[in-house]
């Protein structure tokens, strides 16, 4: 190049120094029709109590559910919180039906104020023997041969998927 230097779009992302929110695992069970997240927290200095509020809200934006819970920090480098919650009305995600939350997760106390948004679809998927199920229906997988080169381009592939959905695979 004989310009160099920085040739497409570039984002910053700053934050202010001390403890914050650095990840969010949302865990779903339609069996047990729970919702569980593992926090992890980096930067704590001082032990204490915080409050966890986890707000869902839809794809629209309407909050469907709080929950809130506190729990205690440590005084660590990085450590993971793990709560869980019953949430027995939820819009599953399904197959062909992409029902997305966001979780805006905030935090409070304990040298820490942060929030953190994660988005998330409400879905099990699980093996039994030789059968697999999503959120509680069978759900049959076959296998498919001979996507090779094809599989590269997108159209192709989508094109692909299609037909083989409506021979029932």
């Amino acid at each position: 190049l004989a310009t160099r230097g920085i040739t497409g779009d570039v984002t910053l992302l700053a934050r202010p120094k001390g403890a914050h929110v650095t990840d969010v695992f949302v865990k779903t069970s339609t069996r047990t029709m729970e919702l569980a997240l593992d926090v992890e927290v980096a930067g704590v200095e001082h032990a204490g109590d915080a409050t966890f509020t986890a707000s869902i809200r839809d794809g629209a934006g309407v909050e469907r559910e709080r929950f809130t819970e506190t729990r205690g920090l440590r005084r660590e480098d990085t450590q993971t919180v793990r709560m869980s919650w019953n949430w027995y009305t939820p819009k599953l995600w399904d197959f062909k039906q992409p029902n997305v939350y966001t979780l805006q997760l905030r935090v409070r106390g304990a040298g820490i104020d942060d929030e953190y948004p994660q988005r998330f679809g409400f879905r099990e998927f699980w093996i039994e023997g030789r059968k697999f199920f999503l959120n509680g229906s069978e759900f049959r997988l076959r296998p498919i041969q001979g996507t090779g080169y094809y599989a590269n381009n997108e159209t192709v592939a989508e094109s692909m998927i299609r037909g083989r959905m409506a021979a029932g695979f």
